[in-house]
């Protein structure tokens, strides 16, 4: 075998797509008037329970890693005004699906949820449940910023069913926290944590991130050690995306010095080696958990999925996403809510639909994204299953092995007969493997932001 530390080359630190979607997010196209209802007939007429994801744009502040779509703002009436409108959009969703939708899995994202009141968050959850069905045993999900989740917060979350919740780290170094402008005591998280599970969220995990100004394999150790001491069930580790040209204000993190791909790679291999030491299963490129939890099982038993929210044990077959930006996927579509808030808020007080963008799939994208999922998620995808004929896998995936070759001469990734298989040492070379497979990639055309 070829030392595959020589050929870090291949892969490390060209762009390529996030895949949490196939075709990813840069093929979607203006979304025709005629069509602005056709994905929820889709999600109205399955009969499987779905998954439905609320975008809370709002931050108090502004973190110079971010690269989200995030609205700053401290105006109460500006964060009103917006829930009023997803009020609106929950309202005519439900109306022309024609039913309550089951849901086994509600996720809360952002920006921060965490930025509502108690009594917004009380609504929404109200409003949620006289629209859509919750399945017993649906898992209740939201990402929280600990310098604004409070007590009260905690209290309301615990009341309206949530079970889990992911709480925005990054890093615990005093240095690093100073300069992404997001200062929150180590004392802080394991404060909100301990409150947390005294209500009853138990199932709780930490986002931390690499390759950030003053970051080394050696202080990222000792996060990881601190992240350990708080027993999260899941960790995630996500490498940092420097696009100043898309994100402006991450520009100031250039003056204070960037690690380059080598060292990001030493980062995230020092952090990796310290949580697969503490017993935590490898999940994906970028996740970990207790070997008990849903994630690791689904991952040991080659059942993980991968969504607009990352690696995921959700099983259900549609997502419908509500709030500015969100994105609805029905398995033949998706479609893309308008991100910019004022046209949001307009389309709705006209009762119209918030509908920007959509990307349609084809048998073929249906196929190739099979194939790509597999390999983000299981590091190994048999091309004979995906094929539209299984004796016929050579030639409709013969543009893909053309361009695995150098990987599978590096020693990256290894072929038996239909098999494919991407060695698991550089997990993050995957994302360039599976863009072999991808017949929209073009990398001049790709940032590390794209979905």
């Amino acid at each position: 075998m070829s030392d595959l530390h020589a050929h870090t080359s291949l892969w490390l630190g060209k762009p390529a797509p996030r895949y949490t979607s196939y075709p990813p997010a840069t093929q979607f196209k203006p979304l025709p008037a005629e069509q602005t209802a056709l994905h929820l007939a889709e999600l109205a007429s399955s009969t499987a329970p779905i998954s439905l994801y609320l975008h809370i744009p709002f931050c108090r502040s502004l973190c110079l890693f971010c690269g989200c779509h995030q609205v700053i703002t401290q105006r109460a009436e500006r964060i009103s005004a917006y829930l009023d409108a997803l009020h609106q959009e929950i309202d005519l969703v439900h109306q022309q699906l024609g039913k309550r939708l089951p849901v086994s899995h509600l996720h809360f994202g952002g920006g921060s949820p965490s930025t509502l009141t108690p009594q917004q968050f009380d609504a929404l959850m109200v409003h949620l449940r006289g629209c859509f069905e919750f399945v017993a045993g649906a898992e209740l999900a939201i990402e929280l910023d600990p310098r604004t989740t409070t007590p009260d917060y905690i209290e309301a979350l615990a009341r309206n069913g949530i079970n889990r919740a992911s709480l925005g780290v990054q890093d615990f170094n005093p240095q690093v926290q100073q300069t992404i402008h997001r200062v929150q005591p180590i004392e802080m998280v394991a404060g909100v944590m301990q409150r947390l599970r005294a209500a009853g969220i138990t199932a709780l995990s930490l986002d931390l991130m690499y390759g950030l100004p003053h970051q080394t394999a050696a202080s990222l150790q000792q996060t990881a050690q601190q992240a350990l001491e708080l027993d999260p069930a899941r960790i995630s580790l996500f490498s940092y995306a420097h696009v100043p040209g898309f994100k402006t204000y991450q520009k100031a993190l250039e003056q204070a010095g960037l690690p380059d791909d080598a060292a990001k790679l030493q980062q995230e291999a020092a952090m990796r080696t310290v949580f697969t030491q503490a017993g935590y299963v490898a999940v994906g490129i970028d996740h970990f958990a207790k070997a008990g939890d849903p994630l690791a099982r689904a991952a040991l038993a080659g059942q993980l999925g991968r969504n607009f929210q990352g690696y995921t044990d959700d099983v259900a077959p549609q997502l419908l996403g509500l709030g500015a930006s969100s994105i609805s996927d029905t398995g033949a579509r998706y479609v893309q809510n308008e991100p910019d808030l004022e046209a949001y808020q307009a389309a709705l007080a006209a009762g119209i639909l918030p509908l920007r963008r959509h990307c349609v799939r084809d048998a073929r994208d249906q196929r190739r994204e099979d194939v790509i999922r597999e390999l983000m998620c299981n590091f190994t995808t048999d091309l004979s299953a995906h094929a539209l004929k299984a004796d016929e896998y050579g030639s409709e995936f013969a543009d893909a092995l053309t361009r695995l070759q150098p990987y599978i001469t590096a020693g990256l990734v290894h072929m038996n007969g239909a098999r494919v298989m991407v060695d698991t040492t550089y997990r993050m070379a995957v994302r360039m493997v599976a863009s072999c497979f991808d017949e929209y990639y073009d990398p001049r055309k790709i940032s590390s932001r794209v979905a």
